[in-house]
């Protein structure tokens, strides 16, 4: 069962486009089922064909993606349904992001644990896990491919 995470704190920042795809696969709305499958929370005015125009590969058929989910339509999906994916149906894979800064208390709470870490500069941290910074502390991450995020003090960041 995926367990529900609400950050303490929102953040801002501006992305390159490959960035801002990486983060937007890591976090809201996908959200980590098990080690091969995500969850996509359809919005107003999703159908199953944007879904896989946006975030599938063309190996993934709008029937299949149906069957797979047990839904009845294609088209009319109610806002809130929770797509499953395979992680090998996305086009992009959600990157792998480590710590190459930790400046003050930061703490991780790795995928399917419940007891926290000590976050250390050369740590990485995948689909599941949940960084957070105490006050007056920060991290920062580098994703696979070169893009960097700071994360400040008493924030929390869901990958």
């Amino acid at each position: 069962m995926a367990r529900q995470y609400t950050p303490r704190a929102e953040i801002s920042v501006s992305f390159p486009r490959t960035a801002l795809i990486a983060a937007i696969l890591l976090c809201v709305p996908f959200s980590l089922l098990g080690e091969e499958e995500l969850s996509y929370t359809v919005r107003p005015g999703d159908t199953l064909e944007k879904v896989i125009e946006e975030f599938g590969t063309e190996g993934v058929s709008v029937d299949e993606l149906r069957r797979f989910n047990n839904l009845k339509s294609v088209r009319r999906i109610p806002p809130g349904t929770k797509i499953r994916f395979q992680l090998g149906w996305l086009k992009i894979k959600p990157l792998q992001a480590v710590a190459a800064a930790v400046s003050g208390e930061a703490r991780v709470i790795r995928a399917g644990q419940e007891k926290t870490e000590e976050v250390q500069e050369g740590d990485g941290f995948k689909p599941g896990d949940v960084l957070e910074t105490g006050a007056d502390s920060s991290v920062l991450l580098k994703f696979g491919d070169g893009s960097r995020l700071l994360l400040q003090g008493n924030s929390a960041l869901a990958f």
